[in-house]
């Protein structure tokens, strides 16, 4: 068929069924059905309205694999919001030699951008590809994933010596890079491999803030499950915060030699909170001055290294304000020269590399005349 349009003439009731048009290319064939019922002779059939254009979906960004293992590959993709209408659901085909000629679906009606495809063959070669969808109709197809590799029937599997694993791994050699900084709260890794395993399944990133500026602690892993990946950006992390990073392969409950370790900084933030335990009180020495004391915001709250802290005394007429800035490590400051009978209402704020974050509640004081 050429012109792309099939009519059937004199349709009869055992006419109704799907039908499927497949289209075919030497490299492979794709195809697509509908459901189509015949009714009785003199029962008007509405024709369907034309759609508005606008209101079918654009077709969603390329799929990329986030995670692969025998069975399952997961995909993350994002939608089209510049034009058409947003989408409800989403379809997932997929294309693999191993299962035939022809794209098949995989998935419908999936709500996320992110789906693990699941019952795939192992060792097997996949081809994906997402369409959107929503009451209007259905989108252009996105376009095509890279070729991704389902992994292998695991050679422990296939009585592969335990011994020969763990010592094929332990001669793997990692090289991590120098870390991207991405984001308050993300940082990229790249690693190359100097000698390479059939027995890589994956890679650990272990980090944890450096324990000179936060003290030992444990060491928080980020799978990466694709072994031909040589990146991954590990999110989620504390902003203003200096971490030690390192990187090590493995195979199921067997792993192998670390990395060197590098170091990277998350950008800083304005603090989230503002300084704790803020209190004011009266000079001993001096009738006119005040001492106003307080906490640091909550560790989790700074955002990065707290450089100082701003001091604000306003008065209620504007020559009467008087502002003070001490260093990080000061929790107190005297405030001198205030005029008596003038209220003056008080707020602190703690002040990172990308300046001052929240100011704590006013505290107000009025010394007597």
């Amino acid at each position: 068929m050429d012109s792309g349009a099939l009519q059937i003439r004199y349709a009869k009731l055992s006419d109704t069924g799907r039908y499927t048009c497949t289209a075919s290319t030497p490299s492979g064939e794709a195809s697509w059905s509908a459901y189509i019922e015949i009714q009785e002779f003199g029962v008007p059939v509405q024709p369907p309205r034309a759609t508005d254009p606008n209101l079918i979906p654009s077709a969603p960004s390329k799929p990329e694999v986030t995670d692969v293992s025998r069975n399952t590959v997961t995909l993350s993709w994002q939608p089209n919001l510049n034009s058409g209408a947003t989408p409800t659901s989403y379809i997932i085909e997929a294309f693999s030699h191993a299962s035939g000629s022809s794209w098949q679906t995989v998935a419908e009606n999936v709500r996320t951008e992110k789906f693990a495809v699941k019952g795939l063959k192992p060792a097997a070669i996949y081809l994906f590809l997402v369409r959107a969808a929503n009451a209007y109709g259905l989108s252009d197809p996105s376009p095509i994933s890279d070729p991704v590799k389902t992994q292998d029937v695991p050679p422990t599997a296939q009585g592969v010596d335990h011994k020969q694993v763990q010592r094929e791994l332990g001669d793997v050699v990692l090289h991590l890079h120098n870390p991207t900084i991405l984001s308050s709260s993300s940082i990229e890794v790249h690693w190359t491999v100097d000698q390479q395993s059939q027995y890589i399944q994956g890679y650990k990133i272990l980090y944890r803030p450096s324990p000179e500026t936060r003290g030992e602690s444990a060491w928080s892993i980020f799978e990466v499950r694709t072994p031909a990946k040589n990146s991954a950006v590990i999110p989620e992390l504390r902003k203003g915060v200096n971490y030690e990073i390192k990187a090590r392969p493995f195979f199921n409950e067997f792993q192998g030699a670390d990395s060197e370790v590098r170091f990277a900084k998350t950008l800083e933030e304005a603090p989230s909170a503002p300084p704790q335990s803020v209190t004011i009180k009266k000079s001993e020495g001096n009738g006119t001055s005040i001492v106003v004391s307080w906490l640091p915001p909550p560790e989790e709250n700074q955002n990065g290294l707290v450089q100082e802290y701003k001091v604000w005394c306003l008065g209620n007429e504007s020559r009467y304000h008087i502002n003070k800035t001490v260093e990080g490590s000061t929790l107190s400051v005297v405030i001198p020269y205030l005029v008596p009978g003038i209220k003056y209402s008080l707020e602190v704020a703690a002040s990172t590399g990308a300046g001052p974050g929240v100011k704590s509640e006013p505290l107000c004081i009025q010394l007597g005349i």
